[in-house]
């Protein structure tokens, strides 16, 4: 074996035999009809026939330029670079010359003709392959082996196992096809391997030629060290390039996501508040009077915005009644069935009893926009149907105005721009906007980042990493003996990425955390009266779409200044953190504590009537009556606390008027001599 296999002869050995196997099992997978052997990834194309003859004879001609056979290297190498650069040429110029179908079996003929077979990069690698081993194999029997061609035959050699690295490092990481190296290496990846192999091989002789002649090949170190760097510089660059757009694309996607929905809720809102009011109609006999009507519409109109009118059509479907009447007089008495569209909608809405909405169209006032109708009774029982107008640049303005301010929208119908949120931003780039088709309004909805925000979403990474790579590859291939400090720089870089990483995974739970911090007391570690507000908004949304009963307590610590003369601020403070602490303790998980004022705490509870919250706020007079404080050099001391309780109104629909109403049971508390609870 000794004799045989030299030790320098072992790593080309070594890699034309793995990828000699490679070709022989493909070339079975053929044969035998294999799909598994013949395609590794379903995604890609699979190694074709001539490719993996290709991969044989390339591993037969690397062992007989190990062994000095360079007439038989000559020919498998000439017989490479024909197949190779006759598939390419199929390629790129489009032609059909048969080469796919050359030394296939008989039976295969039969099959649908399939040209360009091989990708066109493997096509070209392995006509660069078959250059080398010719070149090698003839200069070598003709003793023409200098060192310039040997250094030219290790550029080729480069290229190739570049393109093979590149290809591979493809399946690794999700290379985006639209820029870079993505949209040039997809070829199979047995493919890509076995090259690589190939042309690691040819490398290894290279090397042996150069130590054969007495080449001193330090030269070549440079370039070498430029081409290795610069790889390894361009692999980073699409890495991290990949990253940020994979990070802009989901921040977009999730601000595109939220818009859709701001338009889909804002329109179901307007769907449920015409439906109440048919719903209304029906409740009263003989339908609702025109007076009690009229400002029932104006009222829906006041709530909620966008509204060009709200119509009333009677049974047979003619309108009658329209407010506001001024500048909507044309759709007085018109017949809701002369337009088809309209019709359509409008007769299903009253087959199926729910409301319904129009797609776009023109509006009688001539603005584009779409209707909502909300049937009064169902078939048998068809008492109208109230239509709401809505002008849908109205609707969009005022739904939009504090919307995701820092991205531009843009809404079309059949191709027309129905509305556009900052203008002057100009027209999108395909990269960064996100478009939503709604196809039962049918718009287009379009947004995408200011471009103040869009700077801010794009990294300068890759392109500081393309730089800073490049740089040193130049730098380190004109002075090669800082090669160690420049793999040093290249870790540090590669450092760098995974710190940025982190920094930013830290960044986001920090801004998580800070949220969650503005809307915390910083005393008593109890919701704050911001957090109050917002919930409690919802809570009024709620109350007057549910059954539910909903509950405040609002308490105030009796006589807290003189806690603070008398005990000291600190001691205030602790008094404060123990009665959050208690109120925390003494109400559910679904309740509501905050801080609304300086001692005065407000609490909200769910699904809870007045007697009940009245209970409630008993109990933590008590409790708060019963705790003993400390005070360092002072006696220990007890506190007592006054309590307002009211159970919401469903018609109340401003936070104000619920303070106002609590505010007055806490007064009453104070002036009741205090360490009580009033109902109001």
């Amino acid at each position: 074996m000794n004799k045989f296999l030299a030790q320098k002869d072992i790593i080309p050995f070594s890699v034309s035999l793995l990828s000699g196997i490679i070709g022989i099992l493909v070339l079975w997978g053929w044969l035998s009809g294999n799909p598994n052997l013949i395609d590794l990834n379903l995604h890609s194309t699979g190694m074709q026939y001539n490719t993996a003859l290709c991969f044989i004879a390339a591993s037969v001609a690397i062992l007989a330029l190990c062994k000095n056979f360079n007439l038989l290297a000559c020919i498998l190498g000439a017989f490479i670079l024909s197949i190779g650069y006759l598939s390419f040429a199929e390629d790129i110029f489009g032609l059909n010359i048969g080469l796919d179908f050359l030394f296939m079996p008989e039976s295969y003929n039969a099959q649908e003709p399939i040209s360009k077979r091989m990708s066109a990069n493997g096509a070209l690698i392995l006509g660069l392959i078959g250059t080398s081993i010719f070149v090698l194999g003839y200069s070598t029997k003709f003793r023409l082996v200098t060192r310039k061609l040997l250094f030219v035959l290790m550029v080729l050699s480069l290229i190739g196992i570049t393109t093979n690295f590149m290809a591979v490092f493809g399946y690794i990481v999700d290379l985006p096809e639209a820029s870079g190296w993505g949209s040039y290496t997809k070829m199979a990846i047995h493919t890509a391997v076995g090259e690589s192999l190939l042309t690691v091989g040819i490398i290894a002789i290279i090397f042996q030629k150069a130590s054969e002649n007495k080449f001193s090949y330090v030269s070549w170190v440079p370039w070498l060290i430029f081409i290795v760097l610069e790889v390894i510089t361009l692999s980073f660059w699409q890495a991290s390039k990949a990253y940020v757009e994979k990070n802009e694309l989901q921040q977009n996607t999730i601000a595109s996501e939220g818009i859709r929905s701001i338009v889909k809720d804002e329109i179901e809102s307007r769907k449920r508040a015409l439906g109440r009011m048919a719903s209304r109609w029906q409740v009263q006999k003989g339908g609702t009077p025109y007076t009690e009507w009229i400002q029932d519409a104006l009222n829906i109109i006041s709530d909620e915005s966008g509204y060009q009118a709200i119509e009333w059509a009677d049974p047979n479907l003619f309108i009658r009644w329209v407010t506001p009447l001024k500048g909507n007089e044309a759709a007085l008495n018109i017949n809701l069935t002369k337009e088809e569209v309209r019709a359509q909608v409008l007769l299903k809405a009253i087959k199926d009893g729910k409301s319904a909405v129009t797609p776009l169209l023109t509006l009688k006032s001539g603005h584009k926009g779409f209707l909502i109708y909300a049937p009064i009774g169902r078939v048998n029982n068809f008492q109208g149907v109230i239509i709401g107008a809505i002008n849908a640049k109205l609707f969009f303005d005022e739904i939009f105005k504090d919307a995701l301010t820092d991205y531009n929208i843009a809404i079309y119908h059949q191709n027309e721009l129905i509305y556009e949120r900052h203008p002057s931003e100009g027209k999108w780039s395909t990269h960064d906007s996100i478009t939503y088709v709604v196809k039962e309004h049918d718009w287009s909805i379009t947004s995408w980042p200011l471009s103040e925000l869009a700077e801010k979403q794009h990294s300068w990474l890759p392109n500081a990493i393309l730089v800073i790579g490049s740089i040193l590859a130049l730098m380190l291939s004109l002075i090669s003996y800082l090669a160690q400090i420049a793999r040093k720089n290249a870790h540090m870089a590669r450092e760098e990425i995974k710190v940025r990483q982190k920094t930013e995974q830290q960044l986001i739970v920090y801004s998580k955390k800070l949220k969650k911090q503005s809307l915390i007391d910083p005393l008593t570690k109890v919701d704050n009266r911001r957090s109050l507000s917002g919930a409690l908004q919802n809570e009024l949304a709620h109350l007057r779409d549910s059954e539910m009963p909903l509950s405040i307590i609002l308490m105030d610590v009796d006589h807290f200044k003189h806690i603070n003369d008398t005990y000291g601020h600190v001691t205030g403070d602790n008094v404060l953190q123990r009665v959050g602490s208690i109120l925390r303790k003494s109400t559910r998980s679904t309740d509501i504590v905050a801080r609304y004022g300086g001692e005065e705490f407000c609490i909200v509870l769910r699904n809870t009537t007045d007697r009940q919250a009245y209970t409630v706020a008993e109990k933590m007079r008590i409790l708060l009556a019963e705790e003993i404080f400390l005070c360092e050099k002072k006696d220990p001391f007890h506190i007592t606390c006054s309590f307002g309780v009211y159970q919401v109104s469903p018609k109340i629909k401003k936070i104000s008027q619920v303070f106002n109403v609590v505010d007055g049971a806490l007064y009453t508390a104070k002036n009741s001599g205090r360490n009580c609870v009033v109902l109001v």
